[in-house]
């Protein structure tokens, strides 16, 4: 059996780990999305729980600099009260 070396963090991903160090960032099961903008960029989004949930859709942008895994604390929190969230 080989080893694999863990993939390296990015930026985004250690900063949000040190807010919380034993919290799991991988993003939430869901549909995984890819949106092409006007300008021809395309973003990567993740949608989450159910279609018609207990509240209003809860959409999850990260910052410039950021990933969709800085918000993976608070939607897993959102999806646990039955809401659906969209991340990007």
């Amino acid at each position: 059996m080989t080893e694999r070396a863990a993939p390296p963090a990015t930026e985004a991903t250690t900063r949000a780990a040190m807010v919380r160090p034993d919290s799991d960032l991988s993003l939430p099961e869901g549909d995984e999305l890819v949106v092409t903008t006007d300008d021809g960029s395309a973003l990567a989004v993740t949608v989450a729980g159910p279609a018609e949930g207990v509240g209003p859709t809860i959409v999850m942008p990260h910052c410039w600099t950021g990933s969709r895994a800085v918000w993976v604390p608070v939607a897993r929190r959102l999806l646990a009260t039955g809401h659906r969230v969209v991340l990007y």
